[in-house]
């Protein structure tokens, strides 16, 4: 009932934070970071409680039984990132370019329930056709910019809001980038891969100063449990996260 619970927080903390990446809520940055700090007190203690019963089963399973148990309980996420849609809304688009994207997005639901989970990529299809046959040069000047912007909304939030300057936004962009590859082709480490690209952020990109500002806010030097999504797209992946933080252009 207690970890019922707990996933329940977490959950509801995630649609908090996703809610302000997509520009959804008027919460202040200030208030996300705090709902990061407690999702990931949350996802510890659900981590110690995994372990705690790994430790038990270890008693009475064998190793192949054991491993089977795990994999029931703990099973591997999947990640699967999503075109920012949302972004669509923040466009200053003429009522027939919002009617010829309605269609789009209509068509796609359609061809992904068809599909399955598995082999969807009719949300991608999409996005693509949006892209090239919808908006303007002037749509998507704006919306790489609002896609920059809430990318860097994440990255602040992940590292305890500490200023970044436009170099680092850069690297911390490339190194979160190359970890979502990863995490795309071995979601069964996801977490291990997210985490070593936040130490990495930590070590190679901030200043001593801001190392030890996020060390004071009591975010550096675990690692990131957030469940990025992020994603290249400035949103978490859904575990899914989204996630996407990420995160997010997952």
């Amino acid at each position: 009932m207690v970890a019922k619970e707990r996933t329940g927080d977490g959950y509801k903390l995630q649609q908090r934070i996703m809610m302000v990446h997509q520009g959804k809520s008027t919460e202040a940055v200030e208030v996300v970071k705090a709902a990061a700090q407690k999702l990931r007190k949350l996802k510890a203690e659900q981590s110690k409680m995994s372990k705690d019963l790994e430790e038990r089963l270890k008693k009475v399973l064998t190793e192949t039984q054991l491993a089977k148990a795990m994999n029931i309980l703990n099973p591997a996420p999947q990640i699967k990132s999503s075109p920012p849609f949302y972004l669509l809304r923040r466009l200053d688009l003429t009522k027939k370019q919002q009617a010829r994207i309605e269609k789009i997005e209509k068509t796609a639901k359609s061809e992904g329930a068809k599909a399955g989970k598995a082999n969807d990529n009719s949300l991608q299809k999409a996005w693509d056709q949006i892209l090239t046959e919808v908006l303007t040069e002037k749509d998507r000047k704006k919306l790489d910019e609002l896609e920059k912007a809430s990318q860097r909304l994440v990255f602040r939030a992940m590292l305890g809001g500490v200023d970044l300057t436009e170099e680092q936004f850069s690297k911390i962009d490339l190194i979160w980038r190359d970890a979502k590859k990863k995490a795309s082709k071995h979601p069964e480490t996801k977490l291990d891969i997210f985490r070593q690209a936040h130490a990495k952020i930590v070590k190679e990109v901030l200043t001593p100063k801001q190392r030890e500002q996020l060390k004071k806010r009591g975010s550096g030097g675990h690692g990131s449990r957030r469940s990025p999504r992020v994603s290249g797209d400035g949103r978490q992946d859904k575990d899914k996260t989204r996630k996407n933080p990420a995160g997010t252009s997952d």
